[in-house]
Order: structure tokens, then C-alpha cells, then sequence
């Protein structure tokens, strides 16, 4: 069994690679259509592909998952970083299916910052109720 210092160390680091994961995406929707030319000539074009997108999707989703679901449970029992998750996925998916594609540059960062949204909002809420040491019902 992991002590309560483990469990927020581990929690703490799911919240961090969220945040990077999803800032990394944002940037990644943000520059590649400015620089596909150049990543085709290093062997970098799957970064663009269809199938590396949804596996990253499915990656911030389950990260997502499992990291609010932790510390909703466990710790701070509020729901603003399961909705900003939702959002930003929505967003995100709406911009797959039903954004044309000449717009997702814009929009997909767009999604992305509503998660990292999410995951530091869920470290805040976590980070403050392992420091004022309250407990909730």
C-alpha cells in the first residue's frame, strides 16, 4: 500500500505530464501546418498523420482520466477540471469531424489549453487540499 506522500508525489507527477503532454500538443497543432515541409525532409511527416493525431488524443484522454479521477475521489470532489476536460476534448474532436481542416491549426490548440486547463486546476484544487490538510465528506 502507498502512503499518502507516494500517492501525491505519483498524482503530482500525472497532473505534470498532462499539462505537458497537452501544451506539447498545442503547439505541435499550432506550428506544423508552418513547417510540413521541413519535417517531410527529416522523416518527421507522421507527426501529421491521421493515426498519430488519434493515438494522441486517446493518450490526453485516458491521462486526463485517470488523473482527475484520482484526486476528484480522493481529494478535492470538484467537477471544473472533469468539465474543462470535456471541453477540450470536445473541442478537439469537433475540430477532427466537423471543423475543415484549413481551421485546425487554430482550433485544435484551442482544445488543448482547456486541458491543460484542467489538469492544473486539478493540481491546484489537490496542491491546496494537501497543504491546508482539510478532508472532505
Amino acid at each position: 500500500m502507498q502512503s499518502q506522500g507516494q500517492s501525491q508525489a505519483n498524482r503530482f507527477n500525472l497532473d505534470k505530464f498532462g499539462m505537458s503532454a497537452s501544451l506539447l500538443c498545442a503547439i505541435h497543432c499550432a506550428l506544423v501546418p508552418l513547417i510540413l515541409p521541413a519535417m517531410a525532409a527529416f522523416g518527421l511527416g507522421f507527426l501529421w498523420s491521421q493515426e498519430f493525431e488519434f493515438g494522441m488524443i486517446i493518450l490526453a484522454l485516458i491521462i486526463g482520466a485517470l488523473s482527475l479521477t484520482r484526486s476528484f475521489r480522493h481529494v478535492h470532489h470538484n467537477v471544473t477540471p472533469y468539465l474543462l476536460l470535456g471541453i477540450g476534448m470536445a473541442i478537439i474532436l469537433a475540430s477532427k469531424f466537423f471543423i475543415s481542416t484549413k481551421w485546425e491549426f487554430i482550433v485544435l490548440p484551442i482544445g488543448a489549453l482547456f486541458i491543460v486547463a484542467a489538469h492544473w486546476i486539478n493540481w491546484r484544487l489537490h496542491h491546496h487540499c494537501a497543504v491546508s490538510g482539510h478532508i472532505h465528506s
